[in-house]
């Protein structure tokens, strides 16, 4: 049987198996279908580009009203400018992640009430495109730090935090993250 190590992200759970990464919104990754996770993203971001669209045309509309007017207009930039960088960063939300196919695995730490942690996963796709995969954990309100340390210790354990692939060959990966975890105080 593979050993299988769980913890808690901001909605769901991150199942690290020997050769795969597994993200479910429910206590059971056998559940996941891979082909709908696949595509939840460009749902979000078709939604806030109408959104951020809507917003601009009502800060137009209002522009005699200067106060609203620059409060629609910022919020319509922030949202398209998000929109737009998760597209050129080639953002995923895939459900399953090879090991083989992981290029990199960042932490970088939340500023407690304002940013969550985060892993960052680089890899490649079906396409041999690199993406990029966010694993958001609990925030400040949901007993973040706590969830933080336990989810580092787990990506620890499984060997993918510092990353090192299985072949042992990414070894300027592993400097690098090690480097940015002393940085960043987790190391």
């Amino acid at each position: 049987m593979e050993k299988v190590i769980r913890f808690k992200t901001m909605i769901g759970y991150c199942y690290l198996y020997p050769d795969r990464i597994i993200m479910a919104r429910n206590g059971n990754p056998e559940e996941v279908n891979l082909k709908n996770e696949e595509q939840r993203l460009w749902k979000h971001l078709v939604f806030y580009t109408i959104t951020g669209l809507l917003l601009a045309w009502l800060a137009y509309m209002d522009r005699d009203h200067l106060p609203m007017c620059l409060w629609l207009g910022l919020t319509s930039a922030w949202l398209l400018f998000n929109v737009l960088r998760s597209i050129f960063q080639k953002s995923s939300s895939s459900a399953l992640i090879e090991r083989d196919k992981i290029r990199s695995v960042r932490f970088k730490k939340g500023v407690r009430y304002l940013t969550r942690s985060r892993f960052i996963v680089v890899f490649e796709d079906r396409k041999g495109c690199n993406r990029v995969r966010y694993i958001l954990l609990p925030g400040s309100l949901n007993d973040g730090p706590k969830a933080t340390e336990e989810a580092l210790i787990a990506m620890r354990d499984s060997g993918y935090y510092p990353f090192s692939s299985q072949e042992g060959s990414l070894t300027g990966i592993r400097k690098y993250n090690e480097t940015e975890g002393k940085e960043s105080g987790t190391g």
